[in-house]
């Protein structure tokens, strides 16, 4: 509650203040920032559909819906009111909402950094899963043999008799995350020319 005073008829009026979260009818402030909901299904699974208890299948989605404007949302960042309610809100709202209230700033810091560690967390998955998939090629035996039969790219090393089965082994030996993505960006195009090439040896 703040109280404003009317320099017109010099009456002290109450003027009712509250947290958004609040207005909404989430719960009583203060709130508490619980982190990036974990859904208890995973993507893409198929499960029976528990809202209505129908038995139909159905396929998920990750996500949910915005607590305060009822958008679909991928990161389902969740929050605690001072009475008990939990529920989740989405980014978008929670810049939108709380950004401008210095009492909330802890609040819209804490959800900002959630999203950066998720976005990172996501990216190295993809990388991890892509170099897993480029160790893959390296360790098959007709990519192993297509990248001996050819010379190395640098024209030096080539004179010595390298291949490029031994330049990619050198690189990737050498490379980072990132480094060994790009090489099994490479491998996976050249398994692609394999397989036409295979097929009309067949």
């Amino acid at each position: 509650m703040v109280k404003v005073m009317n320099t017109t008829t010099n009456q002290v009026s109450a003027t009712e203040t509250s947290h958004p979260f609040e207005a909404a009818g989430l719960g009583r402030a203060p709130f508490r920032y619980l982190g990036i909901e974990a859904q208890d299904i995973a993507y893409g699974e198929a499960v029976l559909d528990r809202g209505d208890k129908s038995g139909v299948m159905i396929t998920t989605k990750p996500g949910g819906s915005c607590a305060l404007c009822g958008t679909y949302i991928v990161e389902m960042h969740q929050f605690r009111s001072s009475d008990g309610r939990t529920f989740h809100v989405g980014s978008d709202c929670v810049e939108k909402h709380l950004a401008s209230r210095a009492a909330s700033r802890k609040l819209v810091a804490a959800v900002q950094k959630a999203s950066r560690t998720r976005a990172t967390t996501a990216r190295h998955a993809r990388e991890a899963e892509k170099i897993a998939a480029g160790a893959a090629l390296l360790a098959r035996p007709d990519v192993i043999a297509a990248l001996a039969a050819q010379p190395s790219p640098t024209a030096w090393r080539a004179a010595q008799g390298d291949t490029r089965l031994n330049d990619v082994e050198w690189r990737w030996g050498r490379s980072g995350a990132a480094g060994r993505v790009r090489i099994a960006a490479e491998l996976a195009r050249f398994a692609a020319e394999l397989a036409p090439a295979a097929t009309a040896e067949a």
